[in-house]
């Protein structure tokens, strides 16, 4: 879905006041948060008031900081119907990176986003892990180029990698056109999130 800057800092706005939310409903000061999530509090501070635009890692150490999945971040409301219209789709945007939720919010198991990401742009420059069982990524256009511990992966049009959620890694377009892939991923259940220990994500 394409934006125009406007809605672009409508998104950015969005995703922070939504990580403001859950993090108030834990609980938790901004100050905890950061100590959680290995960042400052002024991080925190400046991405709940839309003055920033995290990274993908980044942003999944502050959930993992709350003991929260992606799934509570796009907020979808609970609805039993099977069907996700296009401009229905929730957008959460992090640092030239826009994942589009394409899945049901009945889906309890399965997690589909259709994600964009900027020439240059990428999940952060240091590895990370998040909640969930595995995870495939598959490029539909542009490239994307992957690491898994210290091995990297070139993926085009039509190439796939599968692996562990909870497996070290990263990624960036480091080609010259903007890259659209989709990532397929089972998610892990509330009950095994708690019994999970948060804030093990790297950034």
């Amino acid at each position: 879905m394409a934006t125009t800057a406007d809605d672009a800092d409508e998104i950015d706005n969005w995703t922070g006041r939504r990580v403001r939310e859950l993090r108030k409903l834990h609980g938790l000061s901004a100050k905890e948060l950061a100590a959680r999530a290995g960042v400052t509090q002024a991080y925190v501070s400046r991405l709940e008031t839309g003055k920033l635009s995290p990274t993908v890692a980044t942003l999944t150490r502050l959930l993992h900081g709350m003991g929260e999945s992606m799934e509570r971040l796009f907020g979808a409301a609970e609805s039993a119907d099977p069907v996700v219209r296009r401009d229905q789709r929730r957008v959460v945007r992090s640092h030239g990176v826009d994942d589009e939720l394409i899945t049901a919010p009945s889906a309890q198991r399965l997690r589909v986003l259709e994600t964009t990401v900027a020439v240059g742009a990428d999940s952060g420059r240091e590895s990370y892990e998040h909640y969930g069982d595995e995870e495939c990524i598959v490029v539909i256009k542009g490239s994307l180029r992957v690491w898994l511990e210290d091995t990297s992966y070139d993926l085009g049009p039509g190439d796939s990698i599968t692996f562990s959620c909870g497996r070290s890694h990263r990624w960036a377009n480091t080609g010259s056109v903007v890259t659209k892939a989709l990532w397929i991923v089972t998610p892990v259940g509330p009950s095994e999130m708690r019994s999970a220990q948060p804030g093990t994500a790297k950034a």
